[in-house]
């Protein structure tokens, strides 16, 4: 236990392919209804940045991360950089937490990403592992009534405390 909380003490833990560089590997689409794309024209950095385009006022996108590894108790901070393109609305980033059994712990902490913020901004969302943690992911999800175009690009997940 030991060596696993001195590893997530050093700071930002890897969020599988979070700056869509390898397009939408180690994410999972299902469901998404092709709402979701990497493209260059949403890259905050790197070549590539994902840009949700939900056109539906009943549905919405949806893509999740891989699993990343997390220690009960620890907090975190979910970031990544966002910026609206046009539409209404905007895209909601939810933080969940898993058992080992992949099923969700609690209530998933989430923010929203405005499609009227033009410029690029940073966001943030932050949570404590509770008890039975293994691991979390990134769920992103545009509201079913809302029609954004959203960029979103480089997920970073920081360990803040471990107490």
């Amino acid at each position: 236990m030991a060596s696993l909380l001195a590893c997530v003490t050093a700071g930002a833990q890897q969020i599988p392919n979070g700056g869509f560089e390898q397009d939408l590997t180690d994410w999972d689409t299902g469901g998404d209804r092709n709402m979701s794309l990497a493209v260059a024209e949403a890259a905050h950095s790197g070549k590539f940045g994902l840009r949700v385009t939900d056109e539906s006022d009943r549905l919405g996108s949806s893509i999740t991360s891989l699993p990343t590894e997390v220690v009960p108790g620890a907090r975190y901070e979910l970031g990544c950089w966002s910026r609206g393109v046009s539409g209404t609305g905007g895209v909601g980033i939810y933080f969940r937490f898993l058992n080992e059994n992949g099923k969700a712990l609690g209530k998933d902490k989430n923010i929203t990403l405005p499609a009227d913020s033009k410029e690029w901004k940073r966001y943030a969302v932050s949570a404590t592992a509770p008890e039975g943690a293994v691991s979390a992911v990134v769920w992103i999800h545009s509201y079913a009534k809302d029609m954004p175009v959203v960029d979103l690009d480089d997920f970073e997940l920081k360990t803040i405390s471990t107490e």
